[in-house]
């Protein structure tokens, strides 16, 4: 019988806001959803980017974002040119009509209505709660051979190959690791990945999607520990110390089992504490009202 004493309390799902930046200004979409991965299988053809917000209407290099979703599109053959102000504007009266004190934000340029922006926004409060545990514990991860075509580019077709691959691990696995076929460790389906071994943090620097989180951690991550822009073998799992992931939504995540192999003592490792801790400082310092 379940402990309810003892069981996880999360913060109740809301709907999230989801509207469409047209020329003309904003209208509503004709599909709902409480979270970005449900709403992301609702959404046409095209490509996206997201992030949260913080309290306070803040975000952290939204600018960065856009020039990522522009870069995405043209890899894709989609000609657009973001508006700025007005995706702005449009993303704080949406944040001010949802009333959520946080949010992650989900930006879709569709691929046959480039000139419209899809613009969801959903209660960050549940991930926050889930994401909590997750980087207390540490997460386990698993390796998969799997190609993805165009990795600098955020593809909604992407979202739904990765989807269709995760439903092949485990329950229990919290993200897969994407190994090519020369048995490197490239990226997260949905993050970054590096390992750390003997005092040295390893990250692949071709082939995968260049995170904007990845981005902060390069620039911590020297004041901390050697940094090779290599990315690690499957074949050295069982000698790496300790393992870690980062996008935009999490920030940084320990891992604490990858595939079959327990990484130190099983619990997240002091070199990955000390990156977290200059992480979370450097988002701190640079969040920006929208």
């Amino acid at each position: 019988m379940l402990d309810t004493q003892q069981a996880p309390r999360y913060a109740p799902r809301m709907l999230a806001i989801i509207a469409t930046l047209t020329p003309e200004g904003l209208i509503d979409t004709p599909y709902s959803g409480d979270r970005i991965s449900e709403i992301a299988n609702q959404e046409p053809e095209g490509v996206y980017d997201v992030t949260r917000t913080y309290s306070g209407g803040r975000a952290l290099l939204l600018e960065a974002y856009f020039d990522r979703l522009e870069r995405s599109a043209r890899l894709e053959g989609i000609d657009i040119k973001l508006e700025r102000s007005s995706i702005g504007s449009a993303i704080r009266q949406l944040l001010e009509r949802s009333e959520f004190e946080e949010a992650r934000l989900r930006l879709t340029v569709p691929r046959d209505r480039p000139e419209n922006l899809i613009i969801a926004v959903a209660d960050y409060a549940p991930f926050r709660d889930r994401l909590k545990k997750v980087k207390e514990q540490g997460a386990k991860v698993a390796t998969l051979s799997i190609a993805r075509q165009n990795p600098a580019a955020k593809t909604n077709a992407w979202v739904h190959e990765r989807n269709l691959a995760k439903s092949t691990l485990p329950k229990d696995i919290y993200e897969g690791i994407i190994v090519d076929e020369n048995g490197k460790l490239l990226e997260g389906f949905s993050s970054n990945f590096y390992a750390i071994r003997q005092g040295v943090l390893y990250t692949a620097d071709e082939g995968i999607l260049p995170g904007i989180s990845r981005r902060i951690l390069m620039e911590v991550a020297p004041k901390v520990l050697l940094v090779e822009l290599q990315p690690p073998a499957r074949d050295q799992i069982p000698m790496f110390d300790e393992a870690l992931l980062t996008s935009s939504g999490r920030g940084m995540v320990p891992i604490v089992k990858l595939d079959d192999h327990i990484l130190g003592d099983g619990q997240p490792g002091s070199l990955t504490q000390q990156l977290m801790e200059r992480y979370d400082e450097w988002v701190e310092e640079h969040l920006e009202v929208i």
